[in-house]
């Protein structure tokens, strides 16, 4: 799916960001599974403009790139800001459905063009998306806005990374929460006292069945958080 969006007439007009982005570009199968597509429009791109191109390229891109794998368009809901597009993929094999969804907002922090990692079935090719510390400062502001289970996972995994910039994240951070009219206070908002017992169902009935490897328990991810997270915020 992301060799046919990168394939289309409006590859450049969408960039690239998420729990996907995070398992196919940077850290392929050394991620937890995340299937749904997650894109930002670049520029004055229509949400129709990117619908149609969506469902009349993308199902002949990825036949005529793939070895036979079919897309099928189910149903969408849209309005002036938002897309959302859900397909069936159908391979020599398997059969699942996919989700990609299109926001418009302002395009805060860098991104690249980037080279999808040769570890799938497919010609290479590249595709427009945010860098780690963009992708760690929407990921952190996510952490205000709702209790996911996969959000703290995520920004758990991206602080073990050393060669993200957390001086710039954090700058990244507090624009994006400019951007949307969310106030920053304290950690808290972030790690709120109650937050192990929000996250601990979704843990045990979401986050086991995503991950490739054994993770290590809530309790373990939420310390290493409040640690990593604390020092950043001090000011």
């Amino acid at each position: 799916m992301i060799y046919g969006i990168s394939k289309t007439s409006i590859r450049d007009k969408i960039v690239f960001k998420g729990g996907t982005a995070l398992s196919k570009v940077y850290f392929p199968l050394n991620w937890r599974i995340s299937e749904d597509l997650d894109f930002t429009i670049i520029g004055s791109a229509t949400i129709k403009e990117l619908s149609d191109a969506i469902i009349k390229e993308i199902p002949e891109l990825v036949l005529k790139g793939s070895d036979g794998i079919k897309v099928e368009y189910r149903d969408h809901h849209e309005n002036n800001a938002f897309l959302r597009l859900r397909l069936a993929i159908e391979g020599p094999i398997t059969r699942h459905n996919t989700r990609i969804e299109i926001t418009r907002e302002d395009i805060i922090g860098p991104y690249n063009l980037m080279p999808v990692p040769k570890d799938y079935d497919y010609t290479s090719f590249s595709i427009n998306t945010y860098s780690l510390e963009n992708i760690l400062a929407e990921k952190l502001r996510s952490m205000i806005e709702r209790d996911k289970i996969r959000d703290y996972y995520d920004t758990w995994r991206l602080l073990k990374e050393e060669s993200i910039d957390l001086e710039s994240t954090v700058s990244l951070f507090n624009k994006k929460c400019k951007s949307k009219g969310i106030t920053y206070r304290n950690i808290s908002q972030i790690l709120p006292e109650n937050i192990k017992d929000i996250l601990q169902p979704y843990y045990e009935g979401e986050l086991l069945r995503l991950t490739v490897t054994p993770t290590v328990p809530l309790d373990t991810i939420l310390h290493e958080l409040s640690q990593k997270l604390s020092p950043m915020f001090s000011d």
